[in-house]
């Protein structure tokens, strides 16, 4: 309407201008097609929607953790300390670099060595009930003791204490505390968990004592050790023996 209100006034105008002599002139429909600009229709492109990047978090498949074999030498000792580190599956796994666990330390009996809880099955036993989350992942130690003394004999225990538990919470991301550190062992191992474990009460928060016997050095001591332990210090203990 506004196109055609224009072009009548612009030929009445013409119309009054010329004095009533209006010349021929071309059809309003000429005269609209040619005043009438083309419209250009642009057809507008869609934005298209980033749809965001999802990063699935790698998920670990180990069933199986490993052993690793270490030594210990130290001058107060006639031999080294051997001992074997048992990690639990994914230890190593990307995503697990900065976790930190508790850890077990298992001693042998007398005339075995350290690969004896190996012998029996323990890895193995750990593997599975880590993998169907009975248990947490942990850490065990199988250190080896080449003599068959009694504690007082031979500074087995200063090495021990003083540089086999430092040693392995330096290069294992293990847990502090003393709930995080537990000690084990069968026969004469058994022996040993008991000694340390009860006279390291601010270390070994847990002890685990395996058909244990107990050294003759240990008969008086031991249990005036655990008489003087007050009930924050008192550790958790396990007694088996046989089946």
């Amino acid at each position: 309407m506004k196109q055609h209100f224009s072009l009548s006034l612009f030929l009445i105008l013409l119309f009054v201008l010329t004095g009533c002599n209006l010349p021929a002139v071309k059809p309003i429909t000429t005269l609209q097609a040619i005043l009438t600009p083309t419209a250009t229709f642009v057809v507008p492109t869609a934005t298209p929607t980033l749809q965001p990047t999802v990063t699935k978090k790698p998920v670990c498949h180990e069933m199986s953790g490993k052993v690793e074999s270490h030594e210990l030498v130290d001058l107060r000792l006639d031999k080294p300390i051997r001992y074997l580190v048992y990690i639990p599956p994914c230890y190593d796994f990307s995503t697990n670099k900065d976790r930190k666990y508790p850890v077990l330390y298992l001693l042998h009996g007398q005339n075995s060595d350290e690969e004896q809880w190996l012998r029996i099955g323990v890895v193995k036993e750990a593997d599975n009930a880590i993998w169907s989350k009975e248990l947490p992942p942990f850490v065990m130690v199988f250190p080896f003791d080449y003599s068959i003394k009694q504690p007082n004999q031979y500074p087995y225990e200063d090495v021990f204490m003083e540089k086999l538990v430092p040693e392995v919470d330096q290069n294992y991301r293990i847990l502090p505390g003393r709930s995080n550190h537990a000690i084990g062992g069968l026969s004469r191992g058994g022996a040993w968990a008991l000694h340390l474990g009860i006279r390291n009460p601010q270390v070994f928060g847990i002890i685990g004592g395996h058909s244990p016997v107990i050294f003759y050095a240990d008969h008086a001591n031991l249990p005036a050790s655990l008489l003087k332990l007050s009930a924050a210090e008192m550790p958790r203990i396990w007694l088996d023996i046989g089946n």
